[in-house]
């Protein structure tokens, strides 16, 4: 794993708190590699569907 500094807009530090304190997501590491692979995951499905 690669070790990264990121920032984030005010209202999605916002969310992504709440979402770990209400125990959806472990860290922000965890709710951040969730959320890229998602999204991976949809770019992917989109160039396969050309």
């Amino acid at each position: 794993m690669k070790r990264l500094q990121i920032t984030l807009n005010d209202e999605l530090y916002s969310w992504l708190t709440k979402e770990i304190k209400e125990m959806r997501f472990g860290s922000y590491s965890h709710a951040i590699n969730y959320a890229l692979k998602r999204l991976q995951e949809e770019i992917e499905k989109e160039k396969a569907m050309k």
